[in-house]
C-alpha cells in the first residue's frame, strides 16, 4: 500500500439552512442597496470578460452592512470553515516541527458579494494560493448550479468508463453554504430564471 493523502481527494462539504429565510433576505436586500450606491462612485469590481452580467462588491470594506448583518457573516462562515478545516487530516508531507498546519484560531476570510444578473454566468476558474473556498447563497435557488471541473475530465486524460470521470453539478438552495478545495475548478452555469442570483463568495 502507498500514501494517499497527496493525492486528489476532493472533500466538499454542504452546510444546509446555515442561514434563515429571514437573514437571506436582509443580506440580500443589504447587498442590492449597496450596490445601487456603488454603482454611482464605481465602487465595485467588474470583470467583463469572465463574468458578463455579474457585478462584484464588498460592502464589508465600506459599511455596506449592518453591524448586525456583517457580525452573523463573519460568525456563520467562520463557525463553517472551522468544521471544514477539521474535517480534513494533517498533510504527512509537512515536517518542520516549527511549522503549524494551520493556526484554527485565526483563519483569515477574504470575502466579495456577487449579484449574477438573468442569463448571466461565471466561467471556469479556480482561486490559486488559498487553503479552501466557498459560496454563502442568499437568492440562488433555480438560478444555475455550481458546476465542478477536475482537471482530468478538463485534459480529458481519464477513460470515461473510469468511476472519477466527469463533472459534479450542485444545485443552491437559499441558506446553504458550500466549501471546496481552493485549486479545485469551478463553474457557475447560466442563469435561465427571471431573477437574480445574489451570493458571497470568500477564500480561506
Amino acid at each position: 500500500m502507498i500514501e494517499t493523502n497527496i493525492l486528489e481527494q476532493t472533500t466538499i462539504m454542504k452546510f444546509a439552512d446555515t442561514f434563515t429565510k429571514q437573514e437571506c433576505e436582509t443580506v440580500s436586500d443589504e447587498i442590492l442597496k449597496y450596490k445601487q450606491q456603488s454603482e454611482k462612485h464605481k465602487d465595485f469590481i467588474m470583470n467583463l470578460n469572465a463574468n458578463k452580467g455579474c457585478w462584484m462588491g464588498m460592502p464589508h470594506k465600506n459599511k455596506g452592512f449592518s453591524n448586525t448583518t456583517e457580525s452573523l457573516l463573519v460568525t456563520k462562515l467562520l463557525e463553517c470553515a472551522h468544521i471544514y478545516r477539521n474535517s480534513l487530516p494533517k498533510p504527512k508531507h509537512i515536517k518542520n516541527l516549527n511549522l503549524d498546519y494551520l493556526d484554527t484560531e485565526n483563519l483569515h476570510i477574504h470575502a466579495w458579494c456577487n449579484v449574477n444578473d438573468p442569463d448571466s454566468e461565471n466561467f471556469i476558474h479556480c482561486h490559486p494560493g488559498n487553503l479552501f473556498s466557498g459560496v454563502a447563497y442568499f437568492q440562488a435557488e433555480n438560478t444555475g448550479g455550481l458546476e465542478f471541473v477536475p482537471t482530468n475530465y478538463i485534459q480529458k486524460t481519464t477513460h470515461p468508463a473510469w468511476p472519477f470521470h466527469g463533472t459534479a453539478v450542485y444545485h443552491p438552495n437559499d441558506g446553504d453554504v458550500l466549501i471546496f478545495p481552493s485549486y479545485l475548478m469551478h463553474q457557475v452555469n447560466r442563469n435561465t430564471s427571471t431573477k437574480q442570483r445574489i451570493t458571497l463568495a470568500f477564500d480561506i
